[in-house]
This record gives C-alpha cells, sequence and structure tokens, in this order.
C-alpha cells in the first residue's frame, strides 16, 4: 500500500503555482526524501518536456518547506505521511531576488 501526499508549489503570497501528488512505500519519511521525491517528480516532467526548467517558479534553493502552519528547518526530521497533510514548498522571495541578480 502507497501512503500518498499532496504536496503544493506557491508563492509567498499564497498564489497556487502547481500542486502534485507523492506516494511513498512507508508512512513515515523525512523531509529529505520528500524533497528528493519532488525533485524526482520534477526531472521527470523536464524530462517529458524539453523545454521546461527544473522548479521553474523556483530559483536554486529559493523555498522553504511548510507543513501545516509549520515551517520545517531540520532536513532529518521524520514526517508521518497523512494524507490530508498540508505540505507547500513556498518561493523564499529575499532568496529568489539574491538569486536573480547574479
Amino acid at each position: 500500500m502507497l501512503n500518498s501526499i499532496w504536496v503544493r508549489d506557491q508563492t509567498s503570497t499564497g498564489i497556487e503555482l502547481s500542486r502534485v501528488e507523492l506516494n511513498f512505500k512507508t508512512p513515515v519519511v523525512t523531509v529529505k526524501e520528500l524533497l528528493q521525491k519532488r525533485m524526482q517528480i520534477e526531472e521527470h516532467r523536464c524530462a517529458i518536456n524539453a523545454q521546461s526548467e527544473p522548479l521553474p517558479h523556483f530559483s536554486p534553493y529559493g523555498f522553504y518547506i511548510m507543513i501545516g502552519d509549520r515551517r520545517v528547518v531540520d532536513i532529518d526530521e521524520e514526517l508521518v505521511v497523512v494524507s490530508d497533510d498540508d505540505v507547500s514548498f513556498v518561493e523564499n522571495t529575499e532568496l529568489s531576488n539574491i538569486f536573480s541578480l547574479n
């Protein structure tokens, strides 16, 4: 049985840019595994559409992860995958502006 969770990409003002479903074989995953799974899906999408860039709305490391109303800061933190959890990859405007200057 797969454990599923929906993840949203959104701007810092709350505008949803995309939504994807992530499936895990175990009910407990780390934030790192969540991030890796999200990137695998994005890489697959880009392979299908050669003109796409991974996470086009976000600069490298220009985002943070929210689970509910809590910002996740430890990449090794373990999470219980619950289908009604609100998980978001949120654009970090401050970092996005720094990266766009280079």
